[in-house]
């Protein structure tokens, strides 16, 4: 007699303690089609999570029968469990957990093509169609391959490899970013910058999503602050080499003229600026985003800039957690995007009130969860005193940085372009002197050589 491949299954599931640990984290019940073999399967699976052994047929039985189930479901039950008795066929392990894999593999994917024309038919109000293809990614992903970390004996080798081959870095066209970051930014990262209201956290993620594209990276801006006009707006400045104010003034073949003769002819990465309503999106929403856009335009970014983080939505909470839990949980799912979609993530976050002004800022400068700062790879200060507005200049503090050791150039300055929305490095510039910060405004413009010193030494 040939049984169903869902009986032979069940019969190794009671009694293969070694097929079971293997295959029992990626079976689910929703893969058995018929009622009672989803029942047997989850009076198994409790009784393994309760006991840490496999059940007898007997306890299966006495369990199965405590159940309230109708007389056709009972019956068809004690057939199953008759031919689970009478299975008593070995086979090669490998082989069963293979055609295990299979079994799970097809029956995820046919759940998740049925759902997907119950979502395409617009049977389901609650579900938009932009699910589908994570829908079907899910679906294909289903794996018995065990991923169980590093084997620091084992892995010796491959280990001594990840030494000697550096991570692939995404450099900045700053010097002095590229000096405290080991050569730039990593994949599967999430980088943020801290300042007040005002205080340069837009204008420098517009300066560096233009820096990126010149290298001929791919960049999706989101925004939930500014409109997409206003951002393109900024990078244009930048870019173009062209004032703020002296774009209105273009005449539309001038503006082109420039447009083409500063872009057209580069090998330039592709940039897409994405609008949300301020609170509505979260790292959930930003993934079905890249689906849809690799789906309909093939666009695939590498650096992602969410402005800002405090401003997002949190997939997991509800707004009703405190700001500490609520913001913490945003930075995670944030980072999570970067990991599944092997990009680098920059975002901002404001600083506290009594911070704003501050060149001491560390990391209990951060308004609403100091929480979020543990998750963040790099984070970078950014204070714009009277003095150093004067100046065109803009402090920068290391707070945090997995990259490269945030006590070398702890501190220095940035020369700042606002009309080009464009930051630059000083010509002699590495450290800035805290100490030098402290003076009024009209010290600052008598002896402002003295007062800003920059040198090449490190920050005592």
């Amino acid at each position: 007699m040939t049984l169903p491949f869902e009986t032979i299954i069940l019969s190794n599931l009671q009694k293969n303690d070694e097929y079971t640990r293997k295959v029992l984290p990626s079976i689910k019940d929703e893969y058995f089609l018929e009622e009672s073999y989803k029942i047997i399967f989850n009076r198994i699976k409790d009784y393994l999570d309760k006991y840490d052994s496999l059940p007898s047929l007997v306890s299966l039985e006495i369990d199965i029968d405590k159940q309230t189930l109708t007389e056709n479901v009972h019956k068809n039950i004690h057939s199953v469990v008759n031919d689970i008795k009478q299975y008593s066929e070995d086979v090669d392990i490998n082989w069963l957990i293979d055609e295990t894999e299979t079994f799970c593999q097809d029956r995820s994917l046919y759940i998740a093509l049925t759902e997907a024309i119950s979502i395409s038919n617009g049977d389901d109000k609650h579900i938009s169609k932009t699910s589908i293809p994570k829908l079907l990614e899910d679906a294909l992903s289903v794996s018995f391959k065990p991923n169980i970390g590093h084997d620091y004996q084992r892995d010796a080798h491959s280990r001594f490899l990840s030494y000697i081959n550096k991570p692939e870095k995404i450099p900045f066209l700053l010097r002095s970013l590229n000096n405290i970051t080991d050569g730039g930014v990593e994949r599967k990262t999430i980088n943020a910058l801290l300042g007040g209201t005002g205080g340069g956290k837009t204008m420098l993620m517009c300066h560096l999503a233009a820096d990126y594209i010149k290298q001929g990276y791919n960049i999706l801006y989101v925004t939930m602050e500014m409109s997409e006009s206003k951002i393109a707006r900024r990078i244009d400045a930048n870019i173009l080499d062209v004032g703020l104010k002296d774009l209105s003034n273009l005449k539309e073949h001038q503006y082109l003229t420039t447009f083409q003769n500063k872009v057209g002819s580069k090998q330039y990465g592709t940039l897409k600026i994405v609008e949300y309503p301020n609170g509505s999106a979260h790292a959930g929403h930003f993934l079905n985003l890249l689906k849809e856009f690799q789906l309909k335009e093939k666009f695939v970014p590498d650096i992602i800039f969410i402005d800002y983080l405090n401003i997002c939505a949190s997939s997991r909470l509800k707004r009703s957690e405190t700001s500490y839990s609520y913001v913490k949980s945003i930075t995670e799912e944030l980072r999570a995007l970067a990991q599944k979609t092997n990009t680098v993530v920059w975002t901002a976050t404001q600083a506290n009130r009594g911070a704003i002004n501050s060149t001491d800022l560390d990391l209990t400068s951060t308004s609403e969860s100091m929480g979020s700062t543990y998750t963040f790879d790099f984070f970078l200060g950014l204070v714009a005193t009277e003095e150093l507005v004067k100046l065109n200049q803009i402090l920068c503090i290391q707070l945090k940085n997995r990259y490269d050791d945030v006590f070398n150039i702890s501190k220095f300055v940035l020369g700042v372009d606002r009309s080009k929305m464009r930051f630059y490095d000083l010509t002699t510039q590495s450290t800035y002197k805290q100490a030098q910060v402290s003076a009024s405004v009209s010290s600052a413009q008598q002896t402002s050589s003295k007062k800003f010193s920059i040198n090449t030494q490190n920050t005592p």
